[in-house]
């Protein structure tokens, strides 16, 4: 059996700790993300000075390591509240942040030890994070002034080690923590980064798409009012040619002629529905709920309205398993109602057999309400499968659909914020599923 998605849940970022990020400029993001690094560095700084000044006992110049944090305190502190205060930031401050962390590292080591200081392979945090969010020009600037300032410290004579009367193993343990740390910011900042990154670009991608299929409806909608225009007239001419005709088949008494204006009869009825149906699957109107607000009902209040819109003899055939006896749904009423209507002619259309049944099923699973939808048609071929939901494509006959059943069904499915979902086998007939969260 094959199965097609045609439409995913379109997540509520309101309840997303990340909502918004499609709106946000990537360099905003990714420089909250160098602020909340660099708080942690300068924590990290502070207990480490407090460490080595209070329990190893080393001969720290407080004033000016206390020069060099404050440094990156108070630089922090306005890139806080110009992030505050801004919805845009050029985009050079990324690597100008990245290479004042460098100066502000090295002012730092060059006081603490210079190249025997362990904690020197935090410059890697720098360079790794320039790779991730700078662009290849700035990440070479960043790179080559960290080997530059690397070298520089090896110039600087070591004051504080060397004459501690550490033991060996203090300064291996202080070089292992020093790589751990390092490996563990790199991996837990720049995945987090990274992982946002990837989330706003999905979220830009979904808002694209639904802007696509938002200009696709408003087209549809131009369309819809261009029909009704052109149709208006000869439907008039059709509703006229039958006044006339039911006037003379009054006063006419030849058998023939009765016959005759029946059969012209039958055939204005036919194309006045035809028209009537081109109007239906084109109306505007059954999308305009994108503003409807979701409502309490219940399930015997939808059933009554679906039997409402089938015609009796498509009712006669329509078998319904109600699962949720006694059950109140929250959702958008009129939109439920217009998608399950689609996906029920086209149950019926497909059923072409007078004793071929459809069989309706209501019921939940787990928190997600599912509406049923099976036929016993002949089923989707590979061809037609690729094709779902796409606008005026159609296996009908040309009197009988302009295929956008299955095209407004997934609009209005998104309105729900759920999914629909078909599966189809030849000769086996479609099953289709419309699920979305309940609400109770």
């Amino acid at each position: 059996m094959q199965r097609i998605t045609l439409t995913q849940s379109v997540p509520d970022y309101q309840t997303d700790e990340l909502y918004g990020l499609h709106a946000q400029p990537k360099v905003i993001i990714v420089l909250r993300w160098l602020c909340h690094m660099r708080w942690l560095a300068v924590m990290g700084q502070t207990l480490a000075i407090a460490l080595g000044d209070l329990v190893l006992q080393l001969p720290l110049p407080m004033a000016a390591l206390s020069m060099w944090v404050g440094a990156a305190f108070g630089s922090n502190l306005l890139l806080s509240i110009y992030l505050l205060k801004t919805r845009a930031a050029p985009q050079v401050l990324v690597p100008l942040v990245l290479l004042l962390d460098v100066l502000l590292l090295t002012g730092v080591l060059a006081n603490t030890g210079g190249a025997n200081n362990p904690f020197a392979v935090f410059y890697l945090i720098h360079v790794a994070m320039a790779v991730v969010v700078a662009r290849p020009r700035w990440s070479w600037v960043v790179l080559l002034t960290t080997l530059l300032c690397d070298a520089l410290i090896f110039r600087v004579p070591d004051t504080v080690f060397e004459n501690s009367g550490l033991s060996s193993w203090v300064l291996r343990a202080g070089q292992w923590t020093a790589l751990a740390l390092t490996a563990i910011v790199i991996t837990y900042f720049v995945g987090r980064l990274r992982t946002t990154l990837r989330r706003r670009e999905k979220q830009i991608a979904s808002m694209a798409q639904r802007m696509n299929r938002s200009d696709r409806l408003a087209s549809l909608t131009a369309l819809a009012a261009g029909a009704a225009h052109e149709l208006g007239s000869p439907l008039g001419t059709i509703m006229l040619a039958a006044s006339e005709l039911e006037h003379q088949a009054q006063t006419c008494q030849s058998p023939m002629q009765i016959k005759n204006f029946r059969e012209d009869l039958a055939l204005i009825a036919e194309q006045a529905q035809r028209c009537r149906r081109i109007l239906d699957s084109m109306n505007a109107d059954t999308v305009r709920q994108a503003d409807e607000q979701p409502t309490v009902f219940s399930v015997d209040e939808l059933i009554g309205s679906l039997s409402d819109e089938l015609q009796p003899v498509a009712s006669d055939r329509l078998v319904i398993q109600n699962r949720l006896l006694d059950h109140v749904i929250t959702a958008r009423k009129h939109t439920l109602i217009q998608a399950l209507t689609i996906l029920l002619h086209n149950a019926f259309d497909a059923s072409t057999v007078s004793d071929q049944f459809v069989t309706f099923t209501i019921q939940k699973s787990d928190r997600h309400y599912q509406f049923i939808v099976q036929d016993q048609g002949f089923g989707i071929n590979d061809e037609q499968m690729q094709h779902l939901g796409e606008p005026f494509r159609t296996d009908k006959g040309p009197q009988q659909g302009m295929g956008l059943g299955l095209f407004l069904a997934r609009l209005m499915t998104e309105q729900l914020h759920g999914r629909l979902t078909l599966h189809s086998a030849l000769g086996k007939g479609t099953i289709a599923v419309l699920q979305f969260d309940a609400k109770s």
